[in-house]
């Protein structure tokens, strides 16, 4: 007697490598009409298919996410190119939601195991002296403003710990600081001498490297 042909599962007709092919065809339908748009919209695929890649590298390797946050952050390519910027948005935020993401994910989904060392026990207690000193403040208004940029401090600080857990990682992160920063002091000293500056209350300050109001 001939046996029965095997019956096939989803499992078997839909592997991987089918779902990757219909991303991109998917990916391509959203992004070919895209193209006829006027400039910079145009450019938009190009911002879609780099920021896919640019997340499913985050989640995986939260670091690079804080390389490219410092490079945005610091440096401020988009608005040293402002032509291929598509909207005026602060993209510092979002490549930091993505960063935050990405280290939820790497607690969730992968199992990481959560420390708090004893000198951050002691910065979050003086995190809440400092709540609490706002409430008998004589100026409210500002004492909240204060301690919002320095609670954003702190967050900062305990995330980028998280990240960069190891010796080589802050090497990394110290030399692209370094660099960023003296990139930034170049462009505002030439700046200056080239008569691009901010008057405030009669002084003249450098401004940065974008040569905008806001920018130092």
């Amino acid at each position: 007697m001939s046996r029965a042909p095997a019956r096939l599962t989803s499992s078997r007709y839909v592997t991987q490598e089918h779902l990757i092919y219909l991303g991109l065809l998917l990916l391509v339908l959203v992004c070919a009409p895209m193209l006829l748009l006027p400039w910079p919209y145009c450019l938009a695929p190009f911002g879609l298919v780099l920021g896919g890649v640019f997340i499913f590298i985050t989640l995986r390797h939260p670091i690079v996410g804080l390389y490219l946050y410092l490079i945005m952050f610091l440096i401020r390519p988009q608005e040293l190119f402002p032509d291929v910027s598509v909207m005026h948005y602060p993209y510092e935020k979002l490549i930091g939601i993505v960063v935050i993401v990405s280290l939820v994910f790497q607690y969730i989904v992968k199992g990481r195991k959560f420390e708090l060392f004893d000198v951050e026990k002691g910065v979050l207690f003086v995190l809440g002296a400092a709540a609490i000193s706002v409430i008998p403040a004589v100026w409210v208004g500002g004492a909240k403003t204060e301690f919002i940029i320095f609670f954003k401090i702190i967050l900062a600080c305990l995330f980028t710990a998280r990240i960069v857990d190891t010796e080589r990682k802050f090497r990394a992160i110290m030399w692209l600081y370094i660099i960023s920063i003296g990139i930034i002091a170049v462009t505002s000293t030439y700046n200056y001498y080239s008569g691009s500056f901010e008057s405030v209350m009669g002084i003249q300050r450098a401004i940065g490297s974008a040569g905008q109001e806001g920018s130092y």
